[in-house]
């Protein structure tokens, strides 16, 4: 609720409260009853007016959705998205305006003019049922169209809205199946961006993977030269990107899959597969979290920003380090790093390294600040070393299952997408939580014949 509507709304109590002894004060009885339906009919619509207005959400800013698909959406790469959409999204002159295409077309960037209204701005871009404005100027309405300014008319083109438009969250939902990969590096940058006014970025069910690297899904897969990134996101913060699969298919030793700096910025559920250089590095406040690292040739993750964060995240099979506190003082929780060649958990300088309630696979995972760690541990899981590695836990684990600390009061759901138990001793250690299968769910018909090791999951 805003203050400023619940400072109206106890002033408008105070104002009837007082009106009431006022009354009582003044007239007897008998003569406070003719007082009282007049008193009845300006109190109650001030009431319902005061209590609508404040019944909506804080700051309710409105997602413009905008689709990146390998066909038919408004983007066909990430890149091209976050080109077209980059802007401030704090300021009272960038509106999401709900409405309908009319008639004709409009081009991202165009400048756009409202019949009666006179209000100008530009359009970023438009989608079936919303349109993307900066740099208003004038008042727009709920109901005269839009159209190209240089058309001088709405006659050939035409947005027809339904509001007057809010504040904005930029989302770029990623969807449908994806054939081949999205080879295009993508950089997030010249954002403003705040609590209210974020960055969305997210693979719908359709696109994305299944808690293994999945070439029938959404992925950023490419080669972004000698010390380059695939996916870098360093001076954007209030930005969430989720379930995104990123691998480096060339780059040289001081290249990377993720760049990843801000604040309150967060990288989830995502897998970060084979990098001739590095696999992740973090910085500033940033976080990375339910995320699979594995196969790069230096380190998996690096926390190089003071106060960046690693949450239950698995980093093996790397050439170096699994996670790496790089002279700063940084915090891995519920993190499980298993054969990474030197070393799973390693902090380089005299500053503060948390390590809790991790896991290793060699003795590394104790040594830091922290408490709740096991170290020197054999994990079961399904295939770590196939192709694809899949790192989910079985049911026999005893190096990771139920021995992470229950961080549900921040987020409660794993790399797939399923839901952490909550108390202690119930959250796993990693990005997988193991979850029984439910017999009950489980229907088979017909002449079916198990053989060798099956598993259900």
């Amino acid at each position: 609720m805003r203050y400023w509507k619940l400072t109206i709304y106890l002033l408008a109590f105070c104002l009837a409260l007082a009106f009431s002894h006022w009354a009582k004060a003044v007239y007897p009885v008998a003569g406070r009853r003719k007082f009282l339906l007049p008193g009845i009919l300006f109190a109650l619509p001030l009431f319902l007016v005061v209590l609508f207005f404040c019944a909506k959400p804080a700051y309710g800013a409105t997602e413009f959705v905008a689709t990146v698909m390998q066909s038919g959406g408004d983007y066909s790469t990430l890149n091209t998205w976050e080109n077209a959409i980059d802007c401030d999204l704090t300021v009272a002159t960038t509106k999401v305006v709900a409405g309908a295409l009319t008639r004709g077309s409009f081009a991202d960037g165009v400048a756009v003019t409202q019949t009666a209204s006179g209000a100008a701005a530009v359009m970023l871009h438009d989608t079936a049922t919303q349109i993307l404005l900066i740099s208003i100027t004038g008042t727009p309405n709920a109901t005269n169209t839009w159209y190209p300014t240089a058309d001088g008319s709405d006659a050939t083109n035409a947005f027809t809205p339904t509001d007057a438009g809010d504040s904005a969250i930029a989302v770029a939902q990623i969807d449908g199946a994806w054939t081949s990969a999205d080879a295009t590096a993508v950089t997030i940058d010249g954002w403003t961006t705040n609590s209210s006014n974020y960055i969305k970025i997210y693979t719908t069910t359709a696109a994305r993977h299944d808690g293994k690297w999945n070439e029938g899904k959404y992925r950023l897969e490419l080669d972004p030269g000698w010390s380059g990134t695939v996916l870098t996101s360093t001076t954007a913060n209030y930005i969430t990107i989720t379930g995104i699969q990123i691998s480096n298919t060339g780059g040289g030793s001081s290249s990377l899959d993720l760049s990843l700096g801000g604040t309150n910025a967060l990288f989830d559920r995502g897998i970060l597969a084979a990098s001739p250089g590095g696999g992740a590095w973090l910085q500033s406040t940033s976080e990375i979290r339910n995320t699979i690292v594995y196969d790069a040739s230096y380190d998996g993750i690096v926390l190089a920003g003071n106060g960046s964060l690693a949450r239950n995240c698995t980093v093996g099979y790397n050439g170096r380090y699994g996670i790496d506190a790089y002279y700063v003082s940084v915090t891995a929780t519920n993190c499980l790093c298993r054969n990474n060649t030197g070393g799973d958990f390693i902090m380089g300088g005299s500053y503060i390294f948390t390590v809790t309630y991790s896991a290793s696979g060699d003795a590394t995972a104790d040594d830091w600040d922290g408490a709740g760690n096991k170290i020197s541990q054999t994990f079961s899981m399904v295939a770590p070393t196939g192709s694809p590695r899949d790192f989910h836990l079985n049911s026999d684990d005893a190096g990771a299952r139920n021995y992470g600390i229950d961080l549900s009061a921040t987020f409660t759901d794993d790399i797939d997408g399923e839901t952490r138990p909550t108390g202690a001793g119930t959250w796993d250690i990693g990005a997988d939580e193991y979850v029984p299968l439910d017999v009950k769910d489980v229907r088979i018909r017909g002449n079916v014949k198990f053989r060798g090791d099956v598993k259900f999951r």
